[in-house]
């Protein structure tokens, strides 16, 4: 699944089933603030701690952000759902039953049964032709091969031959020219077709390129789940959810969440949960500010719990140093990572461990330890021997140039 590289720590009031609980601290009787969180009434805040979208198109660059997966994430419908023991699971309200895989003269087909009662939030049944708009929004960014450039990635998608209707509309056929393994990944965020498409590509890049402006919010407030996406301040750096009319599902037990960027100001936060303005956090960990919240017990509730992010160094291949794989090796062998994770999420957790598992995180039942031991262990003397094989040479200071 695609996931934002968040660090991986929760700090909530509430937390599991938080929307349906009474908020700590305070607010006012009629649901202000904090809010009351019961039988289909009231509101609650969300403080995000991370960086107002400017965009909430999610297949661009400007709207890869944590907060747009937090506002999309119950208002466009995804194939599976990572459930919080961290397992993967199909969308029970889009299908009807578990999608199937089976291989038919040689190639990897995918089918999804879409629920009959399945519709966007102006009424319009949720069909193939968003499945087949979702995969062709997302499966090129050459403008040569109908694809649009600003397309932010297109694994998984670019592997589709086709996808084409079963017995009906409601039945999704997806034919792999290639296999991929990860297919359950894909149609994440499903897209509105009847308000996107077009017969010209180069007016679908230019809907894609646009994306969906905060000032404007999501195409007519289309949704296709729980939620529907009812204001957005922009000045207040405010997005208000409200529950979707048209949904067919189990609803929210709100009559409003609302999303209030806060930034990631220990003060702000602590303060917001204190006066009751706010209900819920979930921000970057800072010891501060875990210690500030542990400090408003009993009427705050919190807890860490590890979740399915990371946090991870990057090597810009393009630098001129960087690109030799022997330096970047000499880094890797340098690089005393069991220090790293005592000197960040370490002094959160005495549960925090070095990932050694370049697919599965060690929250889920899958992960085993796959690194070479070689690697698991800082080896500054091999270090220096792959510096000096690649050109470089020490000076007294211990520094090495090229």
């Amino acid at each position: 699944m695609k996931l934002s590289k968040r660090t991986s720590m929760l700090i909530a009031t509430g937390l599991t089933g938080v929307m349906a609980l009474s908020a700590c601290g305070g607010g006012s009787e009629d649901g202000e603030g904090g809010g009351e969180a019961s039988g289909g009434s009231g509101r609650v805040v969300f403080g995000e701690s991370t960086d107002f979208p400017e965009n909430l198109y999610p297949n661009i660059a400007a709207g890869n952000a944590t907060s747009v997966a937090n506002v999309l994430i119950k208002v466009l419908p995804s194939a599976y759902q990572v459930q919080p023991d961290f397992t993967v699971e199909f969308n029970e309200d889009l299908f009807t039953g578990e999608p199937t895989l089976e291989e038919v003269d040689g190639q990897q087909v995918n089918t999804y049964e879409i629920n009959p009662d399945a519709v966007w939030s102006d009424g319009t049944p949720i069909t193939v032709d968003d499945f087949e708009f979702t995969w062709r929004a997302n499966r090129s960014g050459d403008p040569a091969d109908g694809g649009c450039p600003a397309v932010l990635s297109t694994t998984g998608y670019e592997q589709i031959a086709s996808i084409e209707p079963g017995e009906d509309e409601k039945t999704v056929v997806v034919t792999y020219e290639t296999p991929f393994a990860d297919w359950q990944g894909n149609f994440e965020n499903l897209l509105p077709s009847h308000l996107m498409d077009s017969d010209d590509p180069a007016a679908v890049c230019e809907t894609i390129t646009e994306g969906w402006p905060i000032s404007e919010g999501l195409p007519e407030g289309i949704s296709g789940g729980p939620w529907q996406v009812s204001n957005i301040d922009a000045g207040a750096q405010v997005i208000v959810l409200e529950p979707n009319p048209e949904w067919w599902g189990d609803g929210p037990q709100l009559e409003q969440l609302i999303i209030q960027n806060i930034g990631n100001d220990p003060t702000t936060a602590v303060q917001g949960l204190q006066s009751g303005e706010l209900g819920v956090i979930y921000p970057q960990p800072q010891l501060d500010l875990v210690e500030q919240v542990q400090a408003l017990e009993p009427n705050v509730e919190s807890e860490i719990n590890f979740g399915l992010t990371f946090e991870h160094l990057d090597l810009n291949t393009q630098d001129p140093h960087l690109a030799d794989p022997l330096v970047r090796q000499a880094l890797a062998y340098a690089l005393d990572r069991q220090e790293i994770v005592d000197q960040t999420v370490g002094q959160f957790s005495s549960d925090a461990q070095v990932l050694n598992n370049r697919i599965w995180l060690n929250t889920q039942p899958e992960y085993e330890d796959t690194a070479p031991e070689q690697v698991k262990t800082q080896n500054v003397e091999e270090a220096r021997a792959l510096l000096e094989q690649a050109g470089y040479t020490a000076g007294p200071d211990g520094f090495y140039t090229h």
